[in-house]
């Protein structure tokens, strides 16, 4: 009986430890699960998958609103998300997607690291963004969106390392709604890969 009684005071603490191993491997999933999309944008609480980047290798030459103005680059970088692909050779999108293009305004014709703030109030100098806007449900055949966001305020930085940019912006857009009422909202982005270069 003694050997018995053993046996089963065992048993029970296999069957926690199973219990706890079990428990243990779901809570770690539901943490990979949480982690989500690397590259994405979230807008309005909405988040957007963003899976290749490109910038213009042959940036407008720019004068500033300085007086005397200075002469600087208006650059482009474009972030597509599923459903759009580029042409590299014409610089043409086709599919259907969402997108996001940003034009920070630096003193070098190459695309460089820096905080590119959008300026409120508005004004084209060196070092701040001339603009920052999102496209959702981008239909290259007709060139519309479905909603179209008009950057309102924020920061993109841009860190270089090799052929890798990484590339964060936070701050608000606006969008039109049904009815004619711009609506603001938060948007929230996270890119870091290779950007190709191609003639935008």
């Amino acid at each position: 009986m003694k050997k018995a009684a053993q046996i089963f005071r065992v048993i029970p603490l296999r069957k926690i430890a199973l219990f706890l191993i079990v428990l243990l491997a779901g809570y770690s999933c539901k943490k990979d699960d949480e982690v989500g999309i690397k590259n994405r944008m979230v807008i309005d609480g909405k988040t957007f998958e963003l899976v290749s980047g490109f910038f213009d290798n042959d940036p407008e030459e720019q004068s500033t609103a300085d007086i005397p103005p200075q002469h600087g680059f208006a650059q482009e970088v474009l972030l597509l998300g599923p459903g759009l692909t580029m042409n590299t050779s014409t610089g043409i999108v086709s599919g259907k997607g969402n997108a996001v293009v940003f034009n920070p305004f630096t003193s070098e014709i190459a695309l460089v690291a820096g905080n590119f703030e959008l300026p409120v109030p508005y004004t084209e100098k060196i070092g701040f963004l001339l603009d920052a806007y999102g496209c959702e449900g981008y239909d290259a055949g007709t060139d519309d969106c479905d909603v179209e966001y008009e950057g309102d305020s924020g920061t993109l930085t841009i860190s270089v390392s090799g052929d890798v940019y990484t590339l964060k912006f936070t701050g608000k857009m606006t969008y039109e709604d049904n009815d004619g009422n711009e609506i603001t909202v938060d948007v929230d982005l996270f890119f870091e890969g290779y950007l190709k270069g191609v003639d935008l």
